[in-house]
């Protein structure tokens, strides 16, 4: 007889924790440089990036907010990306303007590209 066994042990994450960082990821998509006007510019969806697989956002559309934190005044790419990137299997809310001119939140849930 061969019994399988199934996980056991009661979680042993007493270890330093910089060494596990969970890894983040991104919406799949690359804004353009800040116009002022505020909000970010989505200058092109990756193919397989979580924006593209949940379709939430094109290029084109205007990300005013990421979570309620408003995208006016972002100059640094790292700031940016503490924003756009999360755990995998996270979600983010996104208040977006439409080139219509539509305003819509959209709910992007990050996960590694291509999967």
């Amino acid at each position: 007889g061969g019994g399988s066994q199934r996980g056991g042990g009661g979680g042993g994450l007493s270890g330093p924790r910089s060494s596990q960082k969970p890894k983040l990821c991104g919406f799949g998509v690359t804004f353009k440089k800040s116009d002022g006007k505020g909000g970010m510019v989505v200058k092109r969806v990756k193919s397989l990036g979580s924006a593209a697989t949940s379709n939430a956002l094109r290029a084109g559309d205007r990300v005013l907010s990421i979570d309620s934190t408003p995208l006016e005044d972002i100059a640094d790419a790292m700031h940016l990306a503490r924003l756009t990137h999360g755990e995998a299997g996270s979600a983010a809310v996104l208040k977006v303007l439409r080139p219509s001119g539509e305003q819509e939140d959209v709910v992007v849930i990050r996960h590694p590209a291509g999967v």
